[in-house]
């Protein structure tokens, strides 16, 4: 691996890196693991157990590293994957009850993106908003709560004149669907009170 790049340089490697890398951003594996080190440290088992079969004249060596691989990444493997799915599915992501009753007559829906380390800043809505993460991710606090930070596939809630402290866009910046519920001539607004 050259150094400071923190991607591996053999062919077998790279492909490793590039598999973790892979699964890593398609759901499939854990968002902590390291592509690098897993590609690294795949390699090295393997060819390791390929060194001990080869002095043992017998296989059991190599299958053991490789059952020993698969034992490590298991443990990155997000629930779901690999299993049967269903052909239709519902999960319940978000049930927020609201603090009054709201006479809904439209529902907007956007597609928000915000850039890599920008911060929309202290905010308040006149209406509730509900979203979703798409890609990226965002440090998301309601004023007086703990921080929290919202990925691929996290809800949300902002609740209608509550200031909203931070939703904040990550390294990787954000980009999330956003639905507001609208009475009969209501338009979505925002404000940036003082702090």
């Amino acid at each position: 691996m050259p150094r400071g790049t923190g991607v591996p340089s053999s062919p077998f490697c790279t492909y490793w890196y590039v598999r973790s890398l892979a699964g890593r951003d398609a759901g499939e594996l854990a968002r902590a693991l390291d592509p690098a080190a897993t590609a690294v440290t795949i390699v090295a088992v393997l060819q390791g157990g390929y060194v001990l079969a080869r002095a043992a004249g017998d296989t059991d060596p190599f299958e053991q590293a490789v059952s020993g691989a698969l034992g490590l990444l298991s443990a990155y493997v997000l629930p779901g994957v690999g299993e049967a799915a269903e052909p239709l599915s519902r999960t319940i992501v978000l049930d927020q009850t609201l603090p009054a009753a709201l006479a809904t007559r439209r529902v907007e829906a956007r597609r928000i993106r915000i850039a890599a380390g920008h911060a929309a800043g202290l905010h308040v809505h006149n209406g509730p908003v509900f979203g979703s993460i798409e890609a990226g991710s965002a440090v998301y606090q309601i004023e007086g709560e703990p921080a929290s930070v919202l990925t691929p596939g996290d809800t949300f809630y902002e609740p209608a004149g509550v200031r909203i402290a931070r939703f904040d866009a990550r390294e990787s910046g954000v980009t999330f669907l956003a639905y507001f519920p609208l009475t009969d001539g209501q338009s979505a607004e925002l404000s940036f009170p003082d702090a």
